[in-house]
């Protein structure tokens, strides 16, 4: 950076201005430090410019089930609305550390997606989106109230099958395990594609190919954009309180 600053003939703060967007830096001056920084090939170091900020450049996403189908999807779709805005992420699994908390907080991450189940409310100091309800003053809940109401309206009492947690998972806590229905997450875990079920069955979060006669489609790459997309809302609100709820919708098939 001392080369670029003495090659564009200011010092290295307003290179640095220039190279983080500052508006307050004058066109003529931000084009010397442009031209100084592709006549060097200038690569500026984004952890030591993190560092000055206060910040990391990264988002942790955290993940109960990190095998599931969806989670390489859903990871595209974060990086979408992520990587534009210059973050990289994190991918934690909940059973590889003793205490998530305490990794995020000494990795320094910016924010954070919380997949996977939660025990009360989590102490953290930056911005954290949650599936499922809100567990502290800094986190964004996303809901399925609504498409457990379509369910119910649609089958009536229901059990749930599922094999370990998934986005669906907040469905059990509704569910009746004499209902005659069996709602099946398929997103919880493996499922043979190709498959098509029928009768007293809902599917939700099928893999490609597999179908029945009434399901709940799962995009994750678009679920993983608009998750990224609230985290960078709630990055720029912390100081009040969001709620975000998911339109899941169910469909019908035959």
């Amino acid at each position: 950076m001392k080369d670029v600053a003495a090659l564009a003939g200011v010092d290295k703060g307003t290179v640095s201005r220039v190279l983080n967007g500052d508006p307050r830096i004058s066109a003529a001056t931000a084009e010397r430090v442009w031209e100084a920084v592709r006549a060097l090939n200038y690569r500026p170091d984004k952890v030591a410019s993190g560092l000055s900020r206060g910040t990391s450049g990264l988002v942790a996403l955290v993940l109960a089930n990190a095998s599931a189908w969806w989670v390489g999807p859903l990871l595209e779709g974060m990086a979408r609305s992520l990587g534009l805005k210059g973050r990289g992420i994190l991918v934690l699994g909940q059973g590889w550390f003793r205490s998530i908390p305490e990794e995020l907080a000494s990795r320094r991450v910016d924010g954070a997606v919380w997949m996977g189940p939660l025990e009360g409310e989590v102490e953290v100091s930056f911005p954290l989106v949650c599936w499922g309800l809100d567990v502290g003053p800094h986190s964004v809940g996303f809901s399925l109230d609504r498409l457990q109401g379509s369910i119910l309206e649609a089958v009536g009492p229901f059990r749930y099958v599922g094999y370990g947690w998934s986005p669906f998972s907040q469905l059990e806590g509704a569910a009746d395990p004499s209902a005659s229905v069996a709602v099946v997450d398929l997103a919880s875990g493996p499922f043979p594609p190709g498959q098509v079920l029928g009768g007293d069955v809902v599917l939700c979060g099928p893999p490609p190919g597999v179908r029945g006669r009434l399901w709940v489609p799962f995009s994750p790459m678009e679920v993983g954009t608009a998750l990224g997309r609230t985290l960078l809302l709630a990055s720029r609100a912390s100081a009040r309180p969001l709620r975000v709820r998911l339109e899941a919708r169910l469909e019908a098939q035959g």
